[in-house]
This record gives structure tokens, C-alpha cells and sequence, in this order.
């Protein structure tokens, strides 16, 4: 609300500075215009970054999507199965190489985060994420890979939503398989 609110108060100062130069009267019928149009423009332009958004992270879960099968594949091929001791570790590190290869924006791997903020490997209490997405340099989005018949559990949800600045939803976490 505070983007549409500004974009109207913007828009009514704008209009009236406007109508100003030009000579025009300002009256309350351009200012309730200037308001409406600011209004508008505010949703709009909210509109148009929860839309962008939403495009960036559906491109990124596909890209990644495709990467884990690769993934998977590599590590089948060196004679481990998923499922069995040691694939999932195999197959994560094989991930990381391949998301690092591509050089995605905005994207980093295996990152740990504690109490909203980057800690080093290891830190007791910390979540470790597979990929995270940033926007504007604040993480917007965490996908985690799953093998064999690993879930995304409701309490990793929660951990990561309680340690990762920018998460704030389960619906900014997403298992990639």
C-alpha cells in the first residue's frame, strides 16, 4: 500500500506542478484525477512486480528442474542408485557444480542462514540452502533438492522461513526433484 499511496501522492503533486507551469487551475476534480490515475498506476505497477517475479522463479524452478535430472543422471551413471547410501550427497554436489556452471543472476548455492543472516558451513542452528534466488540482492525464493523419497518437511519449511531474510512464506520454498 505505501507504493500505491505514493505513486497517488506523486501523481496529485505532479498534476497540480503541472497545471501550475501550463496556467491551468487546479481544482478538486484534477486533484481527485491526478489521485485516481497515481492510484492506478500504483497497482498497476505492483501488479507488474509480483508478475516478474513470479515469471523468475517459474523459469528458474523449470531451469533447475532440468539441471537436478542431469544431475541424477551423472550420478546413475557412476553405479549409484537413488535411494541408496551416499546418491543423495553424490547427487547434491553434482547439482551445485552444474547450477555453478550456468552462472545464473541472482542465484546462489549451498548457502547457510541463520537468524536472517549468510553464517558459515556448519553453524549450529543453521539452514542450509541448495539454491537460493535473490532479487535486489534480498533472497526471494529457495528451492531444495530432493532424492530418492526425501520430503520437504513442514518443520524445514519453518526453519528455513525463521532463518532466511526475505523468506517469509512456505509458498517461497519449493523441493526440486
Amino acid at each position: 500500500m505505501v507504493t500505491v499511496g505514493a505513486s497517488a501522492g506523486a501523481n496529485v503533486v505532479g498534476g497540480a506542478i503541472n497545471n501550475a507551469v501550463q496556467g491551468k487551475a487546479i481544482t478538486a476534480k484534477s486533484v481527485i484525477t491526478d489521485a485516481a490515475v497515481g492510484v492506478a498506476a500504483g497497482f498497476g505497477g505492483r501488479l507488474l512486480e509480483k508478475t516478474a517475479a513470479a515469471i523468475q522463479v517459474a523459469r528458474t524452478g523449470k531451469a533447475l528442474t532440468a539441471i537436478a535430472a542431469d544431475a541424477k543422471a551423472a550420478v546413475t551413471a557412476t553405479g549409484l542408485k537413488e535411494g541408496e547410501k551416499g546418491f543423495g550427497t553424490a547427487a547434491h554436489t553434482e547439482f551445485k557444480s552444474l547450477v555453478d556452471a550456468k552462472g545464473f543472476k541472482g542465484i546462489t548455492t549451498e548457502t547457510s542462514f541463520r537468524n536472517n543472516a549468510s553464517v558459515a558451513y556448519g553453524t549450529k542452528g543453521s539452514v542450509r540452502t541448495d539454491v537460493a534466488l535473490s532479487r535486489n540482492g534480498v533472497v526471494s525464493h529457495v528451492f531444495d533438492l530432493k532424492t530418492g523419497s526425501a520430503t520437504l518437511s513442514t518443520k524445514q519449511i519453518s526453519n528455513t522461513i525463521k532463518n532466511v531474510p526475505g523468506i517469509s512464506s512456505s509458498s517461497q520454498v519449493t523441493a526440486i526433484r
